[in-house]
């Protein structure tokens, strides 16, 4: 049971660290931004699944190798993506070249895991502990939040962590 939980406490873990680092960056708790809500929305459903997955004995271990291979093949794909980012002039490549690849990177992602749970045939209940607790479905959700709103946090000088 101990490999079960590790992606619903990654997404738990991530959404509240995206919701304090804004915190300290901005100096403002409130929920002003859709993206934020997201973020509180993300932990909540991660401790959700664990309480689940735990009350309900729901057993996933099955799937935990290859989800973290693809999970590993993705944050090596977007760690690459920043490295080459560096690189290249930031202000030119970041809009036009970098956050489609980014996008793109996710949007795969998001269509492997449940591929590959659902060729396994997992059970209803797995399937879905599965794909609620892809760290980088929030990371993918909560950044197309961010470009929708981009302009008025750039009014505003306001950080936003994706």
């Amino acid at each position: 049971m101990g490999c079960v939980a590790v992606f619903s406490i990654i997404t738990t873990g991530f959404a509240v660290y995206s919701y304090v680092w804004e915190f300290l960056k901005n100096g403002d708790w409130s929920v002003k931004f859709s993206f934020r809500g997201a973020y509180i929305a993300f932990a909540a459903v991660g401790l959700l699944i664990i309480i689940l997955t735990c009350a309900l004995k729901i057993d996933t271990s099955e799937y935990f190798l290859p989800r973290i291979v693809i999970f590993g093949i993705t944050a090596a794909a977007i760690g690459g993506l920043f490295a080459i980012g560096n690189l290249v002039n930031y202000e030119l490549g970041y809009l036009k070249i970098f956050l489609p690849l980014v996008f793109l990177i996710l949007l795969a992602n998001l269509i492997a895991v449940p591929v590959v749970v659902f060729k396994k045939y997992a059970s209803p209940t797995e399937w879905l502990v599965c794909v609620t607790t892809n760290p980088f479905l929030m990371v993918f959700v909560c950044g197309l939040m961010t470009l929708v709103i981009w302009h008025s946090c750039a009014e505003t000088g306001y950080y936003a962590f994706l």
